[in-house]
């Protein structure tokens, strides 16, 4: 979990004007509460930073993010 808040925080200072996209297609292993984590970060009212898009999750790593109520326009 710890690299999903440094990975927050390295967006966070990004230009909000631009769009982000995080690929997790060559990942070997994502905790499922490491990606609520970095996902209930980025989609926080108060977050700044640029937009940000999640491709390459698995079908059950989608389906847990759905669970959870985060937006599907989120992913990719």
């Amino acid at each position: 979990m710890p690299a999903a808040l440094r990975l927050t925080d390295h967006i966070s200072r990004l230009s909000s004007a631009g769009a982000v996209v995080i690929d997790f297609l060559h990942t070997r292993e994502c905790h499922d509460f490491a990606l609520a984590a970095l996902s209930q970060a980025l989609v926080r009212p108060d977050r700044v930073g640029p937009r940000v898009r999640l491709r390459g999750l698995t079908l059950h790593h989608a389906r847990v993010l759905r669970y959870m109520g985060e937006p599907t326009d989120m992913l990719a």
